[in-house]
């Protein structure tokens, strides 16, 4: 049996593949009338998946990582939120959202006072909670280097899921 080896040359190998394929992809999503990538952050409805706990998580352990979700789509619900509240080193200390709905239902089920609620309007007022330590990015692609560059200016770690911008200009 072969042994599978991770090497970066490898991992050249496959993603040029998948950027080479990129633009035939683009055109058959765009042939199935998918949406573009969205050009400013909004709030969406509640995904298709990804559910809430029944009870807020525990309080956090002293000296853990206050991470703001921003972006409460169905990954965000369904994986992130959940890995970080069941973190021995991390916790949730903040949601971010254009749906004020939503974020308000989210932050109830982990136990987050109103003013840890924040949306893409008044973000900047991040800067001033102590509470957050770091900002997990979950939104999509497009919307990753304006809001890592904004998390880092108001002075927050960030954990950005996928890349951080389109091109290598960006």
């Amino acid at each position: 049996m072969t042994e599978f080896t991770h090497s970066r040359r490898r991992f050249m190998v496959l993603s040029s593949a998948t950027l080479a394929a990129a633009p035939w992809l683009a055109s058959c999503a765009s042939a199935e009338g998918s949406a573009a990538i969205p050009a400013k952050a909004i709030g969406m409805p509640w995904p298709n998946w990804g559910e809430l706990p029944d009870t807020p998580p525990s309080a956090p352990n002293a000296g853990s990582v206050g991470f703001a979700v921003m972006g409460l789509g169905g990954y965000g619900i369904g994986k992130v939120l959940p890995a970080l509240a069941n973190g021995e080193r991390c916790h949730v200390a903040a949601v971010v959202s254009g749906n004020p709905e939503k974020a308000k239902t989210v932050a109830a089920a982990y136990g987050l006072p109103d003013d840890a609620i924040y949306s893409y309007e008044d973000f900047d007022r991040i800067a001033d909670d102590d509470r957050v330590d770091a900002v997990y990015n979950v939104l999509p692609t497009g919307l990753h280097l304006e809001w890592t560059e904004k998390s880092f200016a108001a002075g927050k770690h960030v954990l950005c899921e996928k890349p951080m911008a389109l091109s290598v200009a960006e």
